[in-house]
């Protein structure tokens, strides 16, 4: 059975509200949500994979174990194309 890669995670921030992140391998973006709604909504900031393994996570607020499923999400990614 092939393992599942997570590409959309919530979390609560510090103020009571939901942020998010999802993975746009097609377009190799990180989409980063800041009180989301609605996944429809345009994200807040787009981050290169270059840019987020440079300089790392856009929100400083990222859960550890929602850091672990996107790094092994981009390196599934990585190893695709």
């Amino acid at each position: 059975m092939a393992e599942r890669i997570n590409t959309e995670w919530m979390w609560a921030n510090e103020d009571g509200g939901v942020n998010g992140l999802k993975v746009d391998p097609d377009r190799e973006v990180l989409e980063w949500f800041d009180e989301i709604g609605c996944a429809c909504e345009d994200a807040d900031y787009v981050q290169s994979y270059a840019h987020y393994h440079e300089y790392g996570p856009a929100f400083s607020n990222v859960p550890d174990d929602v850091v672990e499923q996107l790094e092994r999400a981009l390196k599934h990614f990585a190893l695709r194309g």
